[in-house]
């Protein structure tokens, strides 16, 4: 879970997946209300894991009924939430994306 590197306290997971699906790319400390952002290094190990999402979607076709094809859309995207909780890393200040 995350941890803010201005008041140092530890997230838990409710305000991770809450910050997780807001639109602002500053993600707002619920302790101390500075503002924090994702790591560099964060967005890409993040990243890679969303690309098992379209891997996914073949997969669900091959398996020829809708209602697997559907569980396995579901349970890959369930799996990329969770595993993407335990990689965000917050820093102060906006890191640039290509370091």
């Amino acid at each position: 879970m995350p941890t803010c590197q201005h008041c140092s306290e530890q997230w838990n997971w409710k305000q991770t997946i809450k910050a997780m699906f807001s639109l602002d790319v500053r993600l707002t400390c619920p302790y101390c209300g500075s503002k924090q952002h994702l790591t560099a290094k964060a967005r890409r190990r993040m990243n890679l894991g969303n690309f098992s999402i379209p891997i996914a979607i073949p997969l669900g076709i091959l398996v020829n009924t809708p209602f697997m094809s559907f569980g396995i859309l579901i349970g890959t995207f369930i799996l990329v939430i969770t595993i993407n909780l335990f990689l965000i890393e917050l820093s102060n200040e906006a890191d640039p994306g290509w370091k």
